[in-house]
């Protein structure tokens, strides 16, 4: 899991779900999320908590690695 966080002016929650759910808005995130949860699964993605006025965090949860290689490395 990697956890960008600021302390902003923060976001309401109508915000975030249309950066994250409206058809139009933010194409890049809702890209991501996809190519994460078709590579790894439902489980993974993109998350984002915020209030206004007390800043963001991002949260992007991966499956960890170790003693392997990554599926997508040749």
């Amino acid at each position: 899991m990697l956890v960008v966080s600021d302390n902003g002016r923060g976001m309401s929650r109508e915000t975030i779900q249309r950066i994250l759910y409206a058809e139009s808005a933010s194409i890049g995130i809702k890209n991501t999320i996809s190519r994460i949860r078709l590579a790894y699964g439902d489980e993974y993605g993109i998350d984002i908590e915020s209030a206004v006025g007390q800043g963001t965090r991002v949260i992007i949860t991966l499956p960890h690695f170790s003693n392997q290689s990554p599926p997508f490395q040749k």
